[in-house]
């Protein structure tokens, strides 16, 4: 499933930072853990077996509760409504509109280590405007020239000069 794909690349990408601490997701990997993953028991057809959240069960209690703070399959745009974080490239990437960015000064980080999350921002028309992984130098750098241009393309959005400002 779908679901299934994305714990996995979450897992995936957590492994890759800390090797130690989050279980191998690879095919090889998790056909040698097989029982430890998915019930058989339980299953009359192969379309009975939930995968996603049978890779859950490769976890430890702690991991279980780390997983949604390191690796969390969404995030929060100013306003509250979550938008979905893509991992399946092997990095954290959060597609979101420009304009629901709006007053956010922060740069989300990522994982034990850290890591900041690729921001690609969208237009009104939810097409790439441009991609980032330092939104406040986003704000006071570039924003200027993808203002104008989007200024042009979408004159029914506001395109504030601020940003920043509330």
């Amino acid at each position: 499933t779908t679901d299934g794909l994305a714990i996995r690349a979450r897992l995936a990408w957590l492994n890759a930072q800390d090797p130690s601490g989050w279980p191998d997701v690879s095919d090889a990997a998790l056909l040698d853990r097989l029982p430890d993953w998915v019930d058989m028991g339980s299953a009359k057809r192969p379309g009975d077996i939930a995968a996603g959240k049978g890779l859950l069960h490769l976890l430890d209690w702690q991991q279980r509760s780390a997983i949604d703070e390191l690796a969390p399959a969404s995030l929060d745009v100013p306003g509250g409504s979550p938008r979905t974080v893509d991992y399946s490239s092997g990095r954290p990437v959060w597609s979101v509109r420009l304009q629901h960015l709006f007053g956010l000064d922060t740069h989300p980080l990522l994982g034990p280590n850290r890591t900041p999350v690729t921001i690609e921002l969208l237009t009104p028309a939810n097409r790439p405007a441009q991609t980032t992984n330092d939104l406040p130098g986003f704000w006071r750098g570039s924003y200027a020239a993808v203002r104008s241009d989007l200024r042009g393309r979408y004159p029914k959005h506001a395109w504030p000069e601020d940003p920043l400002a509330p």
